[in-house]
């Protein structure tokens, strides 16, 4: 159970490194296209901004000796200085699986000067860091900010679900379609990091994930996006993983994440690990 406990961590950390009520008020196609236009505008002009995390997880392993239901919640913060182009993720993960007792992990991401600097603090595992180096076109596609931006500008649909409020705060609620090649793209980017002591993977993760859904809260008097949610199932096999039908048949994760923006334009300061 600790190899498929940490396969799964290992998943959910690199897909992380890529709720409120509403109202029947929605808006005609007209309104939407000029309140996507609006939000482009808006959001482009947003050169910093703080945002936290909250992470759901369920995982369920069929097969194997150690088969069973388990959870992962997680609570994160970080920050986005994209006239610098810096950014920083601080993730803190509960872990409850079968058999074991409650386990914490940490992962801690850094991105400066073209380069990706990960630290991660497994269950019973020394401390893992890796340095990875980021082509020149990285940025737009590893910013959170500059991600919902892309998945609203090339949103195949997006639907009206009326309105929803976030810290007080009046939002339109959307649901996004992405269009086929935003999401292959996001897919593609998703990378197992190489941690020393644990053989390195190559996951097709779109085979893997069997739904996924978007939605964002914008703010009505700025049209600044507050607060964003994706949903992702997956549905792992042995062999997507380099594993045999004795480790398992079939891992099942079901994850929800929120993210929720704040402190546009203000100062932050981001520290890059030594």
């Amino acid at each position: 159970m600790k190899k498929i406990a940490v396969l799964s961590i290992l998943i959910i950390t690199a897909v992380l490194t890529i709720l409120t009520s509403c109202t029947d008020d929605a808006l005609t196609q007209e309104e939407i296209e000029q309140l996507v236009n609006d939000v482009l505008v808006t959001n482009a002009e947003v050169k910093t901004c703080k945002f936290d995390m909250d992470t759901l997880t369920t995982i369920e392993t069929a097969g194997g000796s150690d088969s069973g239901e388990g959870v992962m919640t997680g609570h994160g913060f970080g920050a986005i200085d994209s006239v610098n182009k810096r950014m920083q993720l601080v993730l803190n993960m509960d872990i409850n699986m079968p058999e074991q007792n409650k386990q914490t992990m940490s992962i801690e991401s850094h991105i400066d000067g073209g380069w990706m600097y990960i630290t991660m603090n497994l269950p019973e595992e020394e401390e893992k860091q890796v340095k990875m180096q980021m082509p020149d076109d990285m940025w737009d596609k590893q910013s959170q900010l500059e991600q919902q931006a892309r998945l609203l500008r090339t949103a195949e649909e997006v639907v009206s679900l009326g309105t929803g409020n976030v810290d007080g705060t009046s939002c339109y609620l959307v649901e996004i379609v992405p269009a086929t090649d935003f999401l292959d793209e996001y897919l593609s980017q998703i990378e197992m990091p190489e941690i020393e002591g644990i053989e390195p993977l190559d996951i097709n993760f779109r085979d893997m994930i069997k739904g996924m859904s978007f939605k964002q809260w914008i703010a009505k008097d700025s049209y600044l996006i507050l607060r964003s949610a994706i949903q992702v199932s997956m549905e792992i096999l042995p062999e997507d993983v380099g594993a045999t039908k004795e480790d398992f048949e079939k891992i099942t994760l079901n994850q929800t994440s929120e993210m929720s923006f704040y402190d546009f334009n203000e100062a932050v300061y981001i520290e890059i690990p030594k």
